[in-house]
C-alpha cells in the first residue's frame, strides 16, 4: 500500500506550517489603535514553550530595535508608519539548531494573523487499540485509521489485522477509517467508516472495524479535470477534515500525466456540520512546485487550473558584512497576491525565513524584495543566528494567494475557500563571512 504520510502532513500544514506563518503553538496577535493616523501598538502573544529567545522590531524602514517578552509571554511594539517587521529567534530544545524568522507586514495584518488561537494547554497522549477486517488481498487493499492527530496504516499483504493509534490532542475526536485499493498509480478509497465524537481513554480498545459490515460507507466519486500542469505529471489527493479535528486520507494519485481522473469523498448525506473536504493538486518540474488547495463540502465534478510557474533563478549576495546577506527579488503580485517568502536552511537544521505580505510591499512601493536584514543594531543579536560562512545550504522561494484571509497566518478552511502557491528551490554555498 502507498503511504499517505506526506499527504497527511500537507493536509495539516495549510490549515497548519505554517512554515511561513506568525509564531507557533497557538500564538496570537492583537492590537490597539491610538487614533486615526497615529501609531498602532501590536501585541504578539506566545505560549510559554514558544517564547522566542530573542526578538526585535522595525517600524517602517527604521532601525531594528530589540524588544523583550513580558512576563505574560507577550511582545509589544509600536508601528507609527502602519507597517513594519518582526524578527524572532527560536532554538530547537533537542539540538543546537536555531530558526531566525523575519516577517514584514502591515499593523492590521499583524493584528489579524491568528485571532482564533487555541489555549496554551499541553495535549494529553492516549494510545488506542483495535482490529480491522474486510480487506481484500487480491486488490491489494490497505486501510488508514485516523483519530485526532494520530493515524495507523494496515496492509492486506503485510502484518495482521491489529493496529494502535497514538493521539496527542484534547477533547472528543472523530475516528475515520478508510479502506483503499491500489490501482496503477492511484490509491482509490473503497470504503469509509466514521465514528463521531468519541471521548476515549488511554489504553481503550475500539470495537472492531469491519469494512464488509453495514457500518462501512460507499465513497462518493466525481471527475477532476486539471489545467496548466507540467508534462512530468500531476499529483492529487483528497482528505476529510472532520468538525472534531480528525484528518482522514481519502485517496491519492501520484505524479500522473493524465489530466482527467476520479477522486473520492464522503457523500453529502454522511457529512456532519463543520466537515470539509480538502483537495490538493500539485505539479512539479524538478526545480519547483505549483499547488492549488480547495476546501469544499460536496463531491462533484471539478476543474482545477494551476497558477503560472514562479519566474525566479536564484538568490544573489548583497554583502558578506557583517554576515552573509542574500536577496530574493520575486515577481510582484500578479495572481500570487497574498505574500512571498524565502527560506535558507543549513544542514544542521538551522534556518532563516523571510516573509513579506503584498500589502506591506505595496505601502512601500518595493515589490517582493526579500533581503536578509542587518540585525546587529538590535542589542543581543548573535551572528551565529545568521547563515554560517562557507556552509552549503538550500533555498526555497514561494509566492502565495488565497481567496480570503490576511497575508500572515494560515487560511481558515471554509466551504469554497482556495489557495494557490508556486515554489522554486535549489542548493548553493553560502558566501563567506569576513573574519
Amino acid at each position: 500500500m502507498k503511504s499517505f504520510d506526506r499527504w497527511r502532513t500537507w493536509a495539516v500544514v495549510p490549515v497548519l506550517l505554517s512554515l511561513m506563518g506568525i509564531g507557533a503553538c497557538s500564538d496570537a496577535m492583537t492590537s490597539a489603535s491610538r487614533g486615526a493616523g497615529a501609531s498602532r501598538e501590536v501585541t504578539v502573544s506566545y505560549c510559554p514553550a514558544t517564547v522566542p529567545t530573542w526578538a526585535a522590531y522595525q517600524d517602517g524602514a527604521g532601525t531594528w530595535t530589540r524588544v523583550v517578552p513580558a512576563s505574560d509571554f507577550t511582545i509589544h511594539f509600536p508601528l507609527f508608519t502602519g507597517r513594519g517587521g518582526l524578527a524572532t529567534v527560536s532554538r530547537d530544545p533537542l539540538t543546537t539548531a536555531t530558526a531566525l524568522s523575519v516577517q514584514y507586514a502591515t499593523a492590521d495584518e499583524f493584528a489579524a494573523a491568528a485571532p482564533n488561537h487555541s489555549p496554551c494547554t499541553i495535549p494529553s497522549t492516549i494510545a488506542l487499540f483495535g482490529t480491522v477486517s474486510g480487506l481484500n488481498g487480491a486488490t491489494h487493499d490497505g486501510a488508514v485509521i485516523s483519530f485526532g492527530s494520530g493515524s495507523a496504516e494496515l496492509s492486506s499483504a503485510v502484518g495482521g489485522p491489529n493496529f494502535f493509534v497514538v493521539d496527542r490532542s484534547n477533547g472528543p475526536r472523530d475516528l475515520v477509517a478508510v479502506r483503499s485499493s491500489t490501482i496503477a498509480d492511484a490509491v482509490v478509497a473503497t470504503g469509509i467508516i466514521i465514528r463521531r465524537t468519541l471521548n476515549l481513554a488511554n489504553g481503550d480498545t475500539l470495537p472492531p472495524l469491519d469494512f464488509s459490515s453495514a457500518e462501512a460507507l460507499v465513497p462518493a466519486a466525481a471527475t477532476l479535470t486539471l489545467g496548466n500542469v507540467n508534462l512530468s505529471g500531476t499529483s492529487s489527493q483528497n482528505v476529510l477534515l472532520t468538525a472534531n479535528g480528525t484528518v482522514g486520507a481519502l485517496g491519492q494519485r501520484d505524479f500522473s500525466t493524465t489530466t482527467t481522473r476520479q477522486y473520492q469523498g464522503v457523500s453529502d448525506a454522511q457529512l456532519a456540520t463543520g466537515d470539509l473536504h480538502q483537495l490538493f493538486v500539485t505539479t512539479s518540474d524538478g526545480m519547483g512546485n505549483r499547488t492549488e488547495t480547495l476546501w469544499f463540502r460536496n463531491i462533484r465534478d471539478r476543474r482545477v487550473t494551476l497558477g503560472a510557474p514562479l519566474q525566479f533563478d536564484a538568490p544573489v549576495s548583497v554583502t558578506t558584512q557583517p554576515y552573509p546577506r542574500l536577496r530574493a527579488q520575486l515577481p510582484s503580485y500578479g495572481e500570487y497576491n497574498r505574500s512571498a517568502n524565502v527560506v535558507y536552511g543549513r544542514e544542521d537544521g538551522s534556518s532563516i525565513t523571510l516573509v513579506m505580505t503584498a500589502a506591506y510591499a505595496r505601502l512601500g512601493d518595493i515589490g517582493y524584495d526579500l533581503v536578509v536584514p542587518d540585525l546587529t543594531a538590535a542589542a543581543g543579536f548573535d551572528l551565529e543566528w545568521a547563515l554560517a560562512s562557507r556552509s552549503p545550504f538550500f533555498w526555497v522561494v514561494e509566492e502565495k494567494s488565497s481567496s480570503s484571509g490576511s497575508g500572515l497566518g494560515p487560511l481558515v478552511p471554509a466551504d469554497g475557500a482556495s489557495s494557490l502557491d508556486a515554489q522554486r528551490f535549489g542548493f548553493f554555498a553560502a558566501p563567506s563571512r569576513a573574519p
